[in-house]
């Protein structure tokens, strides 16, 4: 089990964004973006862009959130934090600065930033996109959050310490549903204190929130954290960031411990290895020992009671369609890139770059 929260943001009156003091890092990665040259309306696109990230990281820092696994322009990866440094925000912002001028200095579609966060027995992956370009309607900065318990972090020699902490949260039902209570409650403040951040940070029209807890179901069982497959199309959890496999194993025994104990799950949504969502399930929930839903040793077997909602789009597909499952469709596309405008265009040229100090 894992956490997951998502959020959309629409800025309030675009024309009208408050353009801060940049800090030292901040200019350096303007600077960067626009190869020191470009026309006033490039300067004003990707200034905005950069005062909604300098924004975004304000609200970050004042979380006590500094730590950047990874800074990208559109599909071109400036840093990836493969030796686990902390505090690293003014270094990798240099660090962009120097290595830009072996790129084109055109206009960019999208920022792009991970960072990484510990607190209370939880760890935080969070990504970060400011899309210049998206679909008509949609909000052009868009947040993934994921939360996964470091109590649990294993690594090669410490595997039966961590099945053994797992068993005791299986041992009962009263134990595991307060166990998992408490960690939703912790989980959900924190996305509840990050979005206050955000909204004291930026003026919006609108944030859309979303939370959920999610089930890895293999396909088969894993032995250890080397063997589980990245996927960079998904949650941040999935990406493959150095290190993190080792917090994330926990998760892809999970489902087997609840098979095996016959625990009642309920109020969870059940994904495949890519983080796709499978199944919705309900309050009613079922027994996880009762069918080979939640079992990796054995092929998929839908639940035979519960309150659930199955989809298509997922590792599984041919197995519900042998089971004539009653599909509720595609699962929601979450990502709000695209082609079809741009959030900027709307700004114009009126705005007077002389009365800013860059």
């Amino acid at each position: 089990m894992y956490f997951s929260g998502h959020l959309t943001i629409d800025p309030s009156q675009l024309t009208q964004i408050e353009i801060q003091q940049h800090q030292e890092s901040f200019r350096k990665l303007l600077h960067a973006l626009t190869g020191g040259l470009g026309s006033k309306r490039e300067e004003l696109e990707t200034f905005t862009a950069v005062s909604v990230l300098q924004q975004i990281n304000m609200a970050c820092q004042n979380l006590g959130i500094d730590d950047i696994v990874r800074l990208a322009k559109d599909d071109l990866d400036f840093y990836l934090d493969d030796k686990g440094k902390a505090h690293d925000l003014d270094e990798v912002m240099e660090k962009f600065r120097l290595e830009t001028d072996r790129y084109e200095s055109e206009l960019f579609d999208r920022l792009f930033l991970v960072l990484e966060h510990e607190e209370d027995l939880i760890k935080y992956l969070i990504e970060i996109n400011i899309n210049r370009r998206h679909a008509v309607g949609a909000y052009p900065i868009e947040i993934k959050i994921n939360g996964v318990l470091s109590e649990f972090k294993s690594s090669a020699d410490s595997l039966d310490e961590v099945k053994e902490k797992m068993k005791r949260i299986f041992s009962s039902q009263e134990m595991y549903d307060a166990f998992l209570q408490e960690k939703q409650a912790i989980f959900n403040q924190f996305i509840n204190r990050f979005e206050q951040s955000l909204r004291r940070s930026i003026r919006v029209d609108d944030i859309k929130l979303k939370t959920s807890s999610k089930m890895v179901r293999p396909k088969k069982s894993l032995q250890n954290p080397v063997q589980i497959p990245a996927h960079r199309g998904g949650e941040p959890v999935y990406y493959g960031y150095p290190g993190f496999s080792d917090f994330f194993f926990y998760a892809w025994m999970w489902s087997a411990f609840a098979h095996d104990s016959h625990i009642h799950c309920h109020n969870f949504d059940l994904v495949d290895e890519q983080g796709n969502t499978m199944m919705a399930v309900g309050e009613n929930g079922f027994d996880a020992g009762a069918t080979d839903t939640l079992n990796p040793e054995a092929d998929f077997e839908a639940p035979e009671t519960g309150d659930i909602e199955y989809f298509s789009g997922h590792e599984f597909d041919s197995d519900f369609e042998q089971a004539d499952l009653d599909l509720g469709g595609d699962m929601p596309d979450m990502d709000i890139g695209g082609d079809s405008g741009s959030w900027f265009d709307s700004l114009g040229d009126s705005v007077d770059f002389g009365d800013f100090d860059f």
